[in-house]
């Protein structure tokens, strides 16, 4: 749009994005005193404006939304028709969807350093490296040098000659991870003593070459850290558990069904929130809008087997789902890349999704057993419920020590955009700007003394007068 355009009480300042059935706007309602609140608009687009059945969709949308709080669902602020064309005012979240940062974080150069006391293993693991294509590489001689050239810039990948390090929990393993959300893994070049494998670290016993280099380019494969995947998973999925529980006024059961759990409706601020949008197709027993048996309705990418089958889903279609957003984060890849969607769609249904560990070495077992249950096709053999698997989520998460926040989040996205882009996000450059209050009115002047006194005399001046009109009445009759 070249110039706002005033909607109801909203002033549209900009078009945010544009779909099938709706447009979402930045916009922005004033009030008095210079008060003025940033929310996203979505409305109906213009040719639909009288398609009483996208409206009706619309506004059950906004009916069910009423009843989910939660802090990783957006909130739904006024819902309304202006101009003939029904809206919703929600929570605006200045911030990729998880879909834009994804493709984001695929298009970065990724940085990838070296550190090797022995020149001879360390020109041929660099050799090796440099093969990958893609990616800048430091080659260090020692600890302290690896440590500096973590300290100049980003740190994707850190591999590091066993011998390097210390026993047990280093701290310069440990600071590398504190400092870097970007970092995917540190690879331990030799033999160690201990587990040697997880989120944060993986041993490379056999230091050869080719295998390194093997283990490093699958280790840069996903798009994120896996520790930034499990953060981001177990916010929607704590956010769909607040949907499926949630109940109506009367304190009945909702019994909602997202049904379009994908990255494009995931969305993230720059500071780190992570929150779930748009129940538009969502099932609940509460909306005017039903849809038949058999209707496919949602993103067919990110559908359950009983979804691309036409069978009616429940809430644990919508666990299938997270479960696909799961390995796609943690690999790099849809667990079912097909062609064109029907393909896609009888993937979803007739396959089995290939383990986490098939394509990520290292894997913690716990990990790959929650994205294996949540991607069962079977919906018995699934997790039952999205607190459950919340649960799985968090336990993981503790036992491996994982450090993602939103802070952590936060940081990751200011490595991926610039500080225009992120500006670009926000409401800075939207006009705002607060009226000056009003001037108050002058205090009355307090009344002079004199004043006082003469209002206090006047009731004695008007009976004086009213007694010597009385004495001269009187000397009057008395003449006459």
């Amino acid at each position: 749009m070249s110039s706002r355009e005033r909607f109801g009480p909203y002033t549209l300042v900009r078009r945010i994005a544009t779909g099938g059935t709706a447009e979402i706007f930045l916009a922005r309602r004033e009030g008095v005193d210079g008060f003025a609140r940033h929310c996203a608009i979505k409305r109906t687009l213009p040719h639909l404006a009288a398609r009483t059945d996208f409206v009706r969709m619309l506004l059950d949308e906004a009916r069910l939304a009423a009843h989910l709080h939660h802090g990783h669902i957006v909130e739904i602020h006024d819902v309304g028709i202006a101009d003939g064309r029904a809206y919703i005012a929600m929570e605006y979240l200045p911030g990729p969807d998880l879909g834009r940062l994804l493709r984001r974080a695929s298009e970065r150069r990724r940085r990838v350093i070296l550190a090797d006391g022995d020149a001879h293993r360390r020109a041929a693991l660099g050799d090796a490296l440099r093969v990958l294509g893609d990616v800048d590489l430091e080659v260090c001689a020692d600890r302290d040098a690896a440590a500096a050239a973590a300290d100049a810039g980003a740190a994707d990948l850190m591999l590091i000659a066993a011998d390097l390090v210390g026993q047990g929990r280093d701290p310069f393993v440990h600071a590398l991870h504190a400092r870097h959300p970007e970092l995917h893994r540190v690879l331990l070049l030799g033999p160690v003593t201990g587990r040697g494998h997880g989120v944060h670290v993986l041993s490379i016993p056999e230091a050869e070459p080719g295998r390194v280099a093997d283990v490093a380019a699958r280790c840069l494969a996903p798009r994120l850290p896996i520790e930034l995947a499990v953060h981001l998973v177990r916010a929607v999925t704590d956010g769909l558990d607040a949907a499926h529980r949630a109940r109506d006024f009367d304190g009945r059961p909702l019994n909602v069904v997202h049904r379009d759990v994908n990255p494009g409706n995931v969305l993230i601020s720059v500071d780190g929130a992570v929150k779930l949008v748009d129940f538009g197709i969502a099932r609940a027993d509460n909306r005017d809008t039903v849809h038949a048996d058999g209707d496919l309705v949602g993103t067919c990418a990110y559908m359950s087997p009983e979804q691309a089958a036409g069978h009616p889903p429940d809430a644990r279609s919508d666990l299938f789902s997270v479960g696909l957003l799961l390995h796609e984060m943690c690999t790099g890849a849809h667990p079912f890349p097909r062609d064109n969607p029907f393909a896609t769609l009888r993937a979803l249904r007739d396959t089995d999704a290939p383990p986490l560990d098939a394509h990520l070495p290292g894997v913690p077992a716990a990990l790959v057993a929650i994205a294996a249950r949540a991607l069962a096709r079977d919906p018995a053999r699934r997790y039952q419920s999205a607190a459950e698997m919340l649960s799985d989520l968090e336990e993981f998460s503790r036992d491996d020590g994982l450090i993602a926040s939103p802070r952590r989040l936060a940081a990751f996205l200011e490595l991926a955009y610039s500080l225009e882009e992120r500006r670009a996000f926000g409401v800075s450059d939207t006009g705002y700007s607060v009226s000056p209050p009003p001037t108050p009115a002058a205090p009355a002047r307090p009344p002079r003394r004199s004043d006082r006194a003469g209002r206090r005399l006047l009731p004695l001046f008007v009976v004086a007068i009213v007694a010597l009109a009385g004495l001269y009445w009187r000397w009057r009759v008395r003449q006459g």
